[in-house]
């Protein structure tokens, strides 16, 4: 009985606090240091904010993130994304995993992203999710889809808009575990080449719109300081990064008032 109990809890946790898998939870260092206002910025982990982001990406790239949610063990989070770009467009692969044993959400997804000229780009992505908890509640899978726009109307001025399974596909193992429909839409601009600003409005249909906004700033050359805040809940956030050759490294903090800090660490390699 303690053990369903704890499962249980386990649970009610990771589905309503954590936001992992099925909640297209954000990937990405950079992106978790600026709020995760990352909705209209290329880059690989385009493949969990804004897959048309992967269209404007010249050189084949891979990357790893891990997280600990909270600094709980049972809360840690694994990603790695793939992006191979050619001249028909760009296919990339998502896989991330949540949790542990007791109860895990796996997310795969397969992308295409094609950008017509240097001002804009489509992507679309379809998922396969997986949530397992252990004992009597079992396992249960479920396909969806996602896809974005990004475009650079004028000079260093970037626009992205993003929706998560617009079809509202539901996956239930327990009443409170479902499959939210979220739409994304961001501006970002570049200073002078070192400073970058981005602000974005994300809406859950079932939950009250969240602000984002972050900068990032070149303090000396590859090296980058970033600071970000959410709402709804509020969050605030901060972090380096650092770039050497063809690897970028990445770290920041999230820091939640009530339930705590936690970090965040990716790396990319560019070939």
């Amino acid at each position: 009985m303690l053990k369903k109990t704890f499962i249980a809890l386990i649970f009610v946790f990771a589905g309503l606090l954590v936001e992992a898998g099925n909640e297209n939870y954000p990937v990405g260092a950079r992106q978790s240091a600026m709020g995760n206002a990352a909705v209209m910025r290329p880059d690989l982990w385009s493949l969990w904010h804004n897959q048309a982001g992967l269209g404007f990406l010249k050189k084949t790239t891979f990357g790893l993130h891990y997280e600990n949610k909270f600094i709980i063990d049972q809360y840690g989070y694994h990603a790695f994304g793939l992006a191979v770009p050619s001249k028909y467009g760009t296919i990339g692969l998502a896989i991330s995993y949540f949790g542990y044993t007791l109860y895990n959400e796996k997310k795969f997804g397969l992308a295409y992203s094609r950008a017509f000229g240097d001002r804009f780009s489509f992507g679309l992505q379809i998922d396969y999710l997986h949530t397992h908890i252990d004992q009597d509640y079992g396992s249960k899978g479920a396909a969806v889809f996602e896809a974005g726009i990004m475009a650079q109307p004028i000079e260093n001025l970037y626009i992205g808009v993003h929706v998560y399974n617009p079809t509202q596909v539901k996956m239930a193992i327990t009443d409170e575990e479902l499959i939210p429909t979220i739409y994304r839409f961001g501006l970002g601009y570049s200073i002078l080449d070192r400073a970058f600003i981005a602000v974005e409005y994300e809406k859950d249909i079932d939950f009250e719109t969240r602000f984002k906004a972050g900068i990032e700033y070149e303090a000396v050359k590859n090296f980058y300081l970033r600071t970000g805040i959410l709402t709804e809940p509020f969050e605030n956030s901060f972090g380096l990064g650092y770039v050497y050759g063809n690897i970028h490294a990445d770290i920041a903090f999230t820091n939640d008032p009530i339930l705590g800090l936690t970090p965040h660490f990716s790396m990319l390699y560019s070939f």
